[in-house]
C-alpha cells in the first residue's frame, strides 16, 4: 500500500527510486494503459503486451534511481524502455505479426511534453505522417516499428545507410516542425 499518494511525474519517480510504493502505483496509474496501448500495437498480441508492460514497470522499480531529468520526461523514458522491451521481444521471435505504422500510437516519436494535453492525437500525428514522401514514411516505419537499424533498413530498401539515416532525420524534423506551426 501506498505511504503518501504522489501526483507529481519527477516526485514520483524519485519515489520509486526510494522504494516507496507511493511513487510506482502513481506512475503505473498514470501510464499504464499508454504503455499498454503502445505495447499491444507493436507486438500484436494482449498477453505479450501485457508481460512487456509488467517487465517494463519491474525494471523502473529497480532502476528508477538512474532516471536523469534532464534527459527527457518520464512520459517518454517509460516510452523509450517499453519501446526497447517490445522490439526484443520482437526479435526473439515469440511474436507472429508485425503491425504497420498507422495502426500504431507514436506519442513518443514526436515529443516529450510533459503536459498530454500539449501532445498531439493519433489523428494529427497520422495526418503529418501521411504527408511525408513515402521512402521517408516507410523508413520510419522500419525504424521504429520494427527495430531495424540504419544498415538493415539499408540492405532491405537498397539505400545507402548514410541516406536511410538522413531520410529518417528528416522525416522527424518535418513532423517537429509541423507540430509546433
Amino acid at each position: 500500500m501506498a505511504d503518501t499518494p504522489v501526483t507529481d511525474d519527477r516526485a514520483a519517480i524519485e519515489a520509486a527510486g526510494r522504494g516507496d510504493p507511493a511513487g510506482i502505483e502513481s506512475l503505473y496509474d498514470a501510464y499504464a494503459p499508454l504503455l499498454f496501448g503502445v505495447a499491444q500495437r507493436i507486438l500484436g498480441d494482449r498477453s505479450l503486451a501485457e508481460e512487456v508492460l509488467r517487465d517494463v514497470f519491474l525494471e523502473m522499480w529497480t532502476k528508477a534511481s538512474a532516471y536523469d531529468p534532464e534527459g527527457c520526461s518520464v512520459r517518454v523514458w517509460l516510452l523509450m524502455h517499453l519501446r526497447l522491451r517490445a522490439l526484443e521481444r520482437l526479435r526473439s521471435g515469440k511474436v507472429g505479426k508485425m503491425v504497420s505504422m498507422e495502426d500504431t500510437q507514436i506519442a513518443y516519436v514526436v515529443g516529450d511534453d510533459e503536459d498530454p494535453s500539449l501532445s498531439p492525437t493519433r489523428e494529427q500525428v497520422q495526418r503529418v505522417i501521411d504527408l511525408l514522401p513515402p521512402k521517408q514514411r516507410n523508413m520510419l516505419q522500419l525504424a521504429y516499428f520494427e527495430g531495424l537499424s540504419s544498415e538493415k533498413i539499408g540492405a532491405r530498401t537498397k539505400v545507402p545507410t548514410t541516406r536511410v539515416a538522413s531520410e529518417i532525420a528528416n522525416a522527424l524534423e518535418t513532423m517537429r516542425k509541423a507540430f509546433e506551426a
